[in-house]
């Protein structure tokens, strides 16, 4: 499912850009690699992440007691 020219700011394509270099990722594991460093709240990371989920960039899945999310768009589809 390609999407085409999609815009993101700098802090969603932080996120994006975490789910493409670990193919699959939980919340936990976005925020230690994104919001950490901007000392960002987890509930942000969390939000960020159901934003971009909403928008159809990211699918995820429950994995027992955890979501794991995976990017559906590819890199050169995003522009910032």
């Amino acid at each position: 499912m390609a999407k085409k020219d999609v815009s993101l700011s700098d802090l969603q394509l932080a996120v994006m850009r975490a789910l493409w270099q670990a193919d699959t990722a939980t919340t936990a594991e976005v925020h230690e690699r994104v919001g950490k460093p901007r000392q960002l709240a987890y509930t942000t990371v969390a939000t960020l992440l159901t934003r971009l989920e909403k928008r159809g960039l990211v699918k995820s899945s429950k994995d027992q007691n955890e979501r794991v999310f995976r990017s559906v768009v590819s890199e050169s589809d995003v522009t910032r």
